[in-house]
């Protein structure tokens, strides 16, 4: 076709113009936000392997271990295990408290080979061990840390030689102008990234202020970050410094905002990213594309596949539940999630496909 088509665009330069507008016509009249068409949708069964008293903010896996980030009403302590194949409790550790070994508001639970991380947004402090030192020893096997982030940084990944945080310089002021939006802090070297990928000020706001959720790639080469409004995707490359390698916006942010305040959520909003996690090859978000007021277990009934250039690449569907947290053992083809029912219960359950 080009040994066609290049003699016929010399000799034509009108045709080439023309064909050139077409093109700019087509990207002009693209809209900004589009529904993402995932090649193949995936239908997966679920086992349920134990209880949860209360929602998760975290699930990972470590070996043979279910790690739950979770604040229990009861025990008052934030971290708990699990074996992750029969569901069965080994424990609860990490009280509640502003003492060593404690903490008040846990963001974010890190595993990097066999360390666990449990980062401590209020105290500033990360609090690292291996599970079977944890369980075999206690609570004298817990190295506790301080760290230090950008102001008002409530989302802080950080491992050896390695951190990530987001936050908001401004938050007072409700101006964004000065944000630090991410610091990549990797062996030392800082980097920043302060772009949005929305325009106005109240988006920029409040699609990113409330939950805006973050994976790192085992690796450590790649982030993504998803917004808590909406379904906009961003991808990075963290090699060296930060630099964006994609950012696809599926579904437009929508809330209720009057008189420059936010008033929450409307008739049309839309939360579809409720948790992330990620391989070196693919992003695994959580889906849903109708408002949640109309969301049957009001938390996302799919996981989404993505490549790490946003492109979709599969939908995973489940029954009867909804997906609160999960992590993913590519491997095996299985999920571990805390799944809610329509009554708000909160179950630990498995996912195969």
């Amino acid at each position: 076709m080009a040994m066609i088509d290049v003699p016929i665009m010399r000799k034509s330069p009108l045709l080439s113009i023309l064909l050139w507008l077409l093109l700019l016509e087509g990207c002009e009249n693209r809209p900004e936000y589009e529904i993402p068409e995932f090649r193949k949708e995936i239908r997966a069964d679920v086992h349920i392997i134990n209880t949860l008293d209360d929602f998760a903010k975290k699930v990972a896996e470590c070996g043979e271990y279910l790690l739950v980030l979770e604040r229990d009403p009861f025990s008052l302590t934030h971290f708990h295990v699990y074996d992750k194949k029969n569901g069965q409790k080994f424990g609860d550790y990490i009280n509640e408290g502003r003492g060593p070994c404690e903490g008040i508001l846990f963001s974010l639970l890190c595993v990097d080979g066999a360390e666990v991380v449990l980062v401590e947004t209020i105290l500033k402090k990360t609090l690292s061990f291996s599970i079977d030192s944890l369980l075999q020893n206690g609570l004298s096997s817990v190295s506790e840390r301080p760290y230090t982030a950008p102001p008002f940084s409530m989302w802080n990944y950080i491992i050896e030689g390695l951190q990530v945080s987001l936050g908001h310089q401004s938050y007072l002021e409700h101006d964004t102008a000065n944000d630090i939006r991410i610091m990549v802090n990797k062996d030392g070297t800082v980097s920043t990234y302060n772009d949005y990928p929305v325009h106005s000020a109240a988006d920029r706001w409040e699609v990113y202020r409330h939950r805006p959720l973050l994976t790192v790639s085992p690796d450590k080469k790649r982030l993504a970050v998803a917004s808590s409004i909406g379904a906009i995707l961003e991808t990075f490359d963290i090699k060296s410094g930060i630099t964006n390698i994609a950012t696809r916006k599926y579904i437009k942010p929508d809330y209720h905002w009057q008189d420059n305040i936010y008033k929450g959520y409307n008739d049309n909003t839309i939360c579809c990213f409720t948790d992330i996690t990620s391989s070196n090859g693919y992003i695994y978000t959580t889906w849903q594309d109708v408002p949640d007021k109309n969301c049957l277990f009001r938390a996302p009934d799919r996981i989404a596949v993505f490549d790490w250039k946003g492109s979709p690449v599969a939908l995973i569907r489940i029954d009867n539940f909804g997906i609160v947290r999960f992590c993913v053992n590519e491997g095996q083809k299985t999920i571990y999630a805390n799944l809610k029912d329509r009554e708000g219960n909160n179950y630990l359950a498995q996912i195969t496909w």
